[in-house]
């Protein structure tokens, strides 16, 4: 029996890695940002709708993804649209001059982020042995998590050395940029 942390699982850990160190780069920095488009008063409303919007979005995007993911043959087209364009519209944020851009971006954001999940999930399921899941999706989720921790860090220091918002939204592509090529270059489908 060949080995469950083989190539592809640590493509799908790089890509977790990188991905989320993207997102939560943005994360970190999406209050002030929208504080500077609305103003102190209006930002936690809109925040608060920008997010429960981006999220109810991710949520029926998984709900379809899901459904597809038992239908079709091959995962790496769904993994790189997944990845590339959740990293890119959460690029676009830092061009934003509107609420309603930013709102775009980030709804885009996670839609297309809840593409990738039920996607890579089923695909470490059928590559991995069912008695080693845990150790396999444990191992995921944790390169996930460390990428949750690097994005802060980096906001914090590239704010302490004076970065624009906008510019740390652009840095962010960066990291987006790695997990893409995580997929393209360390994953393979039969």
């Amino acid at each position: 029996m060949k080995s469950w942390l083989n190539k592809n699982m640590i493509g799908f850990c790089a890509a977790s890695f990188f991905g989320d160190w993207c997102h939560e780069m943005t994360t970190g920095i999406l209050p002030m940002f929208v504080a500077q488009l609305v103003g102190t008063s209006y930002a936690p409303i809109a925040l608060g709708l920008i997010q429960g919007c981006a999220d109810a979005s991710s949520t029926a995007t998984k709900l379809l993804s899901g459904w597809l993911a038992d239908r079709v043959q091959y995962y790496k087209p769904f993994l790189i649209v997944g990845y590339g364009f959740a990293g890119v519209f959460l690029a676009l944020i830092g061009t934003a001059q509107s609420i309603a851009a930013v709102f775009m971006y980030k709804v885009g954001a996670w839609f297309v982020k809840g593409i990738r999940e039920p996607m890579r999930d089923t695909w470490i399921a059928k590559i991995v042995p069912s008695a080693l899941y845990g150790r396999a999706f444990g191992l995921q989720r944790a390169w996930d998590t460390l990428g949750a921790l690097i994005g802060p860090l980096t906001v914090f220091f590239l704010l302490k050395i004076n970065i624009s918002l906008p510019f740390i939204f652009f840095l962010a592509a960066i990291p987006g940029l790695f997990s893409v090529l995580s997929i393209v270059f360390l994953t393979k489908e039969k």
